[in-house]
């Protein structure tokens, strides 16, 4: 997105500033929807689908750790998965 050339430079950068606000609010939107939705799960469906031969309770506790694994995993994976794309893109150039 390109300004018209006898546009100001702060008009520039407040559209920019306004793409990055809008794409980080979308974002973070779908990943608190993802997280919500595979709570609510967690403890209402999964473990009766994927631990039929648990009991109850053995169950939700097992369909909570992984929910849990996927949280805490996540942040070191997009750490990891930065990293490795900001050295690729190194190279690259």
């Amino acid at each position: 997105m390109s300004s018209p050339p006898n546009a100001p430079q702060g008009v520039e950068i407040g559209r920019q500033r306004r793409r990055a606000i809008v794409a980080s609010t979308v974002g973070t939107s779908i990943e608190y929807y993802d997280f919500f939705l595979y709570g609510c799960m967690a403890g209402v469906v999964f473990p009766t689908v994927f631990f039929p031969a648990s009991n109850t309770y053995a169950g939700i506790l097992q369909s909570f750790a992984t929910f849990a694994f996927g949280f805490v995993a996540r942040p070191i994976a997009v750490r990891s998965s930065g990293t490795t794309a900001t050295n690729s893109a190194a190279r690259r150039h």
